[in-house]
């Protein structure tokens, strides 16, 4: 906690020495996000964007700080820009495949964590959340293959539960 609020006074100072300095606003944008001051940390991503409009990186922080307060197309939207900006960021497809699954949009999930999955054939989460999907879509084949793959990448909550409901056969 006191590594935020000083991380937050330090950007302060740097951002009353350079008022157009991106990455201050970007960096005490994320320490507001670990306080869960969430409105001020969206304020601060912005502002980042709003200094240098291809920042990436504020994109996807302001996408995750969307996130965490359940503003999935806000998300989404950031989420697709960071895509646009660097589109081998890994990141950035799992935390949109995160808002398309809140938001059943279900195929798009599934489709963000293929890309991951493409571009890092051993990202267990990917596999665990595209296993959770396939799961919540009733096609067990599918989600219980994914669900064993995550758990042989060192990720077995989604089997777990899945054997506990009866949709995976144990092993």
């Amino acid at each position: 906690l006191g590594r935020y609020q000083l991380a937050i006074k330090n950007y302060n100072q740097a951002i009353n020495l350079d008022p157009a300095y991106a990455n201050a606003y970007n960096n005490r944008g994320t320490a507001y996000s670990g306080l869960n001051e969430r409105r001020q940390a969206i304020e601060d991503h912005s502002k980042a964007i709003s200094l240098k409009h291809d920042y990436t990186e504020a994109y996807y922080n302001r996408g995750v700080v969307y996130i965490l307060s359940g503003q999935y197309q806000e998300a989404i939207q950031d989420f697709n820009e960071t895509i646009r900006l660097n589109p081998d960021y890994i990141p950035a497809y799992y935390n949109r495949g995160v808002a398309y699954s809140k938001t059943s949009q279900y195929q798009l999930a599934i489709n963000d964590y293929d890309k991951i999955i493409r571009l890092k054939p051993d990202y267990a989460d990917a596999y665990n959340n595209r296993a959770a999907v396939y799961l919540n879509l009733g096609n067990h084949e599918l989600g219980c293959l994914d669900a064993q793959k995550a758990c042989e990448l060192g990720i077995c909550k989604v089997l777990e539960i899945a054997k506990s409901n009866g949709d995976c056969r144990p092993s």
